[in-house]
């Protein structure tokens, strides 16, 4: 569980950066318009709009189609999304009770859906049918 709440923490931190950015796009815009390169266009991102590294990194290799207002909402969808698996992992990682609840649900789970009879016979089985002839 920790590295999956370390992934969800990096994208969600991302994702933030993201959002902060496409609130004022016409800012955006003109920042990149006047940078004279990428470097500096990093930089000035990450002044104007207190982001971090990762963050101005993220927005500079961002595909024009996300500025769209679809792409937007589905952008703080999946953040919503990714606060509420961070929430969740962080309870789960700091309550042994509720980890253990978790993990016997899992394995219930588990056992339902593969708790059906073999599919296929051991050898062992098949040599105790037959006679063994060595040469």
């Amino acid at each position: 569980f920790r590295y999956e709440l370390k992934k969800a923490e990096e994208k969600s931190h991302l994702l933030e950066g993201l959002v902060i950015v496409l609130q004022d796009i016409d800012r955006l815009i003109r920042i990149l318009r006047f940078a004279n390169n990428s470097a500096l266009a990093k930089t000035d991102l990450q002044t104007e709009f207190a982001l971090s590294e990762s963050q101005a990194e993220a927005i500079l290799s961002m595909p024009l189609r996300r500025i769209t207002a679809i792409e937007q909402q589905k952008i703080r969808e999946e953040l919503e999304t990714l606060q509420q698996q961070v929430a969740r992992l962080e309870r789960l990682l700091g309550d042994r009770r509720e980890l253990m609840k978790y993990l016997k649900k899992e394995l219930r789970d588990h056992k339902k859906r593969h708790s059906d009879q073999r599919r296929t016979r051991l050898a062992w089985e098949l040599l105790e049918n037959q006679q063994v002839i060595n040469v």
